[in-house]
């Protein structure tokens, strides 16, 4: 059930409140919750109390719309014109349960009741002297129609589909390339990570806060690489374990701060600052999914055929490295072992006191369940022991050496101080 104004809002907020009415049985909201994401804000932030409520985003889908699409490589991206956006605030949370309490609001007089039991029953027998009505459950919300990016990320190895820490990291630092490209405010664009279903990889929407649009979503897709080149300036310009407020931190994303971690996103940002703007087409709003079972397709054949040998890609990047007279040294195909004496990985270039290693076949996207499960287990060996890892497939070698060097090499540099 939809009540088309919220009692107690004033006018200016009245043109886009709507309440839903929340019945006992949840079936009535699950074609929302499919494509809602749950984010919890400390109410503070707009009160100043010190509150937490459950507040929700979510990108309805309408079904056959169209959308213009950009291949780009693994993060195809969606802009979809007029997309309808939904916020919604189920009420305070209860620390137990984590689940919003919902607003008791009556239905004749608009008034909240609270949701303290002591509080709400004074305020019924108060309420009662001069309302007739009585105070049924809603979920608060609104809605609006906006320009929306709709960005499908592929899942990192060993996992699958929707995986929190990756996407809200995404999120944030396409907030930073917009904002950084484009000089963008804090608050004219807003991202959230949007849960895909079973097996399917989960997607970031970023959406202009001023409804209909002003344009910028739309320039963020077309020049895409640029922004996000300025973004791993700023992102990686500096050592920090996984955030900070110099790179993805702020105060609007306190609710994300354990969460964020720049190295789930090192690989993908680069590729794409690396990347050439692509030609969009217009495809039916969804494609994006389809666009990077296609990628990761190719990837896996390219692979297997040996369309980039893998000992000609690493002279190429080495002769790169070798331009650069204060990098030290690199030790070729360094054998990792468990203390056990067990091998685990090789990488094809590692700096061991720096812990940084290099790979030349880009594993993170071969694309199968398999190989992704057996590079999750090298990958976490090295991560868990204080390495950084770099990954580049061969056609971003061949094509740009040099780009691929100096992130070799600024990665080195950075870590050059510190003990281990």
């Amino acid at each position: 059930m939809v009540r088309g104004s919220v009692p107690s809002a004033s006018s200016s907020e009245a043109i886009f409140a709507i309440v839903l009415r929340w019945f006992s049985s949840r079936s009535r909201l699950s074609s929302l919750s499919r494509t809602e994401t749950v984010t919890s804000i400390t109410y503070s932030e707009d009160t100043r109390e010190r509150r937490r409520f459950d507040l929700r985003e979510s990108l309805v889908e309408e079904h056959g719309t169209e959308a213009t699409l950009s291949d780009f490589p693994f993060l195809p991206m969606e802009h979809r014109r007029n997309a309808r956006i939904l916020k919604t605030n189920r009420g305070r949370r209860d620390p137990s349960t984590r689940d919003g309490e919902r607003f008791w609001i009556c239905a004749e007089c608009g008034r909240h009741r609270p949701s303290d039991k002591d509080q709400a029953k004074r305020w019924d027998e108060n309420h009662a002297r001069f309302c007739p009505g009585t105070c049924e459950e809603f979920v608060l919300g609104y809605e609006f129609r906006t320009d929306a990016l709709v960005a499908t990320v592929p899942p990192l190895p060993g996992t699958e589909g929707y995986d929190e820490a990756l996407l809200v990291t995404a999120a944030e630092a396409l907030l930073i390339a917009a904002s950084t490209y484009l000089e963008t405010e804090a608050f004219e664009i807003s991202a959230f990570p949007r849960k895909a279903g079973k097996d399917r990889p989960g997607q970031v929407v970023l959406y202009e806060s001023v409804p209909g649009g002003a344009g910028y979503l739309e320039e963020l897709a077309t020049h895409l690489p640029g922004a996000v080149d300025a973004a791993y300036a700023r992102i990686f310009g500096h050592e920090c374990s996984r955030a900070c407020y110099r790179c993805l931190k702020r105060f609007g994303n306190q609710r994300w701060h354990g969460l964020l971690n720049k190295d789930l996103v090192r690989d993908l940002l680069f590729h794409l600052a690396i990347g050439d703007t692509v030609e969009p087409r217009v495809v039916t709003a969804g494609e994006g999914r389809v666009a990077l079972d296609v990628q990761l397709a190719t990837r896996r054949r390219e692979r297997e055929q040996g369309t980039y040998p893998k000992g000609h890609i690493e002279e190429v990047l080495l002769e790169a490295l070798l331009a650069f007279d204060d990098l030290p040294q690199p030790q070729r195909d360094l054998e990792v072992k468990t203390d056990a004496g067990v091998l685990v990985t090789v990488p094809d270039f590692a700096w061991t006191d720096r812990r940084v290693a290099v790979y030349c076949d880009g594993y993170q996207y071969h694309g199968d369940r398999d190989t992704l499960e057996l590079d999750a287990s090298k990958r976490n060996f090295l991560a868990k022991r204080g390495w950084t890892i770099l990954t580049y497939w061969g056609r971003q070698i061949l094509n740009n050496p040099d780009r691929c060097a100096r992130q070799v090499v600024d990665t080195v540099r950075a870590r050059e101080e510190r003990s281990w």
